[in-house]
């Protein structure tokens, strides 16, 4: 059969180790298989060239061997790609994109988008079958040019014919910068809202925060009696506004009174993102109760629970 050629301009040694490998997964199988190492061009090219034996015969005819021969180097290239070259491609894309980032942000938006392509943090589990899914994909695409070419370059494979693929990779970038800069624009509204708060002089040594399962609360003080009203109707004035929303309202109040501890009393698996927004603008000045007399949430003691920032 005709000699294949496998080329790159990069990542000479770990082409010639995979395809080591699956030449000797196709020795053990009974193929005959030659591969030689030659440079030219700036690339580096490894010639395979799979010569007829008794036990290949068993294969069936020689087209049939040439295709399973083509099939082990499908296999070991969509590897090599999916393993190697994707994240050496995603490194470039966010290179291109996040011109303005400093390298570590740029090292996180990579990890995020590699997270996008493998669904986590959504889809933890879906991980290695995405993974999977893709690689199938793209040998399919090499299986299919190696059955009228001999000579595949990698680089120049990607580039020209992998287009759906390379495309794939763009909209994980697109989609990991846009969730590395919500992520960015909310530590700075955390960090802004605490400078808020520490400028505030308090006007309660204490607030208890008492918040329902369907996300309603009430305020009151260490005697248990309501504040809602007082500082509630203070902070819509400052809005300006009742159309606001619930978590933003809560966190508005507590500026706005910006004592000097916060008591959280809600009931186990009540959460939401204004309380853990709340969590990371209080900080050490906050702690979690799950039951006690004011609330009435589970146990008769509470539990504390000092909250860190971003936590």
């Amino acid at each position: 059969m005709d000699t294949i050629e496998i080329g790159s301009a990069g990542n000479a040694d770990q082409v010639q180790q995979r395809l080591e490998f699956e030449a000797s997964f196709m020795r053990d199988e009974g193929f005959n298989v030659d591969l030689a190492r030659t440079e030219r061009g700036g690339g580096i090219f490894f010639a395979l060239r799979c010569h007829p034996t008794d036990a290949t015969s068993i294969y069936g005819e020689p087209a049939e061997v040439a295709s399973m021969v083509r099939h082990h180097l499908a296999n070991a290239v969509s590897d090599l790609i999916v393993n190697l070259w994707e994240r050496d491609l995603i490194g470039r894309l966010v290179n291109q994109e996040c011109a303005g980032l400093t390298q570590d942000e740029r090292l996180l938006v990579t990890r995020y988008a590699e997270m996008v392509l493998d669904g986590h943090p959504w889809q933890s589990s879906a991980g290695l079958m995405r993974k999977v899914a893709r690689k199938g994909r793209v040998l399919r695409e090499i299986d299919n040019y190696l059955s009228g070419n001999t000579v595949l370059n990698i680089d120049g494979f990607l580039r020209f014919r992998l287009r759906e693929y390379v495309t794939l990779l763009e909209n994980a970038v697109e989609q990991a910068l846009d969730e590395f800069m919500l992520e960015k624009e909310y530590r700075e509204f955390i960090l802004l809202l605490r400078h808020f708060l520490a400028a505030q002089e308090p006007r309660l040594e204490q607030v208890h925060v008492i918040v329902k399962r369907d996300g309603s609360f009430r305020l009151v003080d260490d005697e248990g009696s309501s504040i809602t009203e007082q500082f509630l109707a203070d902070c819509l004035m400052e809005t300006g506004t009742r159309d606001v929303n619930r978590d933003d309202l809560l966190i508005s109040a507590l500026i706005t009174v910006a004592p000097r501890k916060v008591r959280l009393h809600m009931a186990k698996g009540t959460d939401s993102e204004g309380l853990r927004t709340l969590r990371a603008v209080f900080a050490e000045r906050l702690t979690t109760c799950h039951g006690c007399e004011i609330c009435g949430f589970g146990a008769a003691k509470p539990v504390e629970e000092r909250e860190g920032l971003f936590h």
